[in-house]
């Protein structure tokens, strides 16, 4: 099975060679921006929003994240569902954001 930083690689060159992705494409990028202003702009001015949320795509679609990502999810286990994997990956990242962020 292939680590999630080769697929996201993968899907990366999708991208450049045809136009077109299934994964991370630039409006799921706009979209996570979006939410992230969401989040944050009651707190901070919409200047310092929109350069926190730039930060955190940026950190996010990064090959360096994204192989850290990818190392503490590891592969689904034998009897793990699919929205177990899915609630784990999303703890793990949650995890791995607050470190970076910290």
């Amino acid at each position: 099975m292939t680590t999630l930083l080769d697929f996201i690689k993968n899907e990366r060159n999708t991208v450049e060679s045809t136009g077109s992705s299934i994964s991370t494409t630039a409006g799921q990028l706009a979209l996570t921006k979006s939410f992230s202003l969401a989040l944050i702009k009651a707190e901070v001015e919409e200047a310092q929003a929109s350069k926190f949320a730039n930060k955190l795509v940026e950190l996010v679609s990064s090959d360096k994240f994204l192989k850290e990502l990818s190392d503490e999810i590891r592969e689904p286990g034998i009897t793990e569902t699919e929205d177990a994997f899915v609630e784990r990956c999303k703890v793990t990242m949650k995890k791995l954001l607050d470190r970076h962020l910290a």
